[in-house]
């Protein structure tokens, strides 16, 4: 396996921990998994930094120069480099967002920034599909990721509308 695709599947399962971690913590009620949740600023520079090195290894390997992200055939999303693409541009402010003094600055706005990482899952997991990962490692996470959150998102509805009554 290349060093590229090494640095992609670290990314990947980071960020599938990362969006998992929240519904799972909200569902299942386990200290463990609270603690993970209490991590994801951690892991998401983690990440982050995996998919940086994923792009740049990718570049060297591959002799592109990192202009090909410029280059408007390369956002074809019929192909897998549009989707790889996406996940990238919506990665980069979440990483440069995951401090203290974004948090600071943005203030309610932060969290709703932070919301790009579905975003960034989804077009992560289709890239990682069409680039030739089986659809058991991309496309059933992605499928038990959204049966979990649409669970604990009724869930916490249900248990705020208990609450204000």
């Amino acid at each position: 396996m290349d060093l590229n695709l090494y640095f992609a599947w670290a990314a990947w399962i980071t960020l599938l921990v990362i969006v998992l971690s929240r519904p799972l913590a909200d569902l299942l009620q386990i200290k463990f998994i609270r603690k993970i949740q209490l991590k994801r600023k951690w892991l998401g520079l983690i990440c982050g930094l995996a998919v940086i090195l994923h792009v740049l290894v990718y570049a060297y390997t591959f002799n592109r120069p990192l202009t090909f992200l410029f280059d408007l055939s390369y956002w074809n999303f019929s192909r897998f480099t549009g989707w790889g693409g996406l996940a990238l541009v919506t990665m980069i402010p979440l990483l440069l967002t995951s401090n203290n003094y974004a948090i600071r600055l943005l203030k309610r706005n932060w969290k709703r920034l932070q919301r790009l990482t579905y975003l960034f899952f989804i077009a992560s997991g289709i890239h990682i599909y069409m680039v030739g990962g089986k659809w058991f490692y991309t496309i059933v996470p992605m499928g038990i990721w959204l049966v979990v959150w649409v669970w604990a998102y009724f869930l916490n509805l249900s248990k705020r509308n208990k609450v204000e009554q």
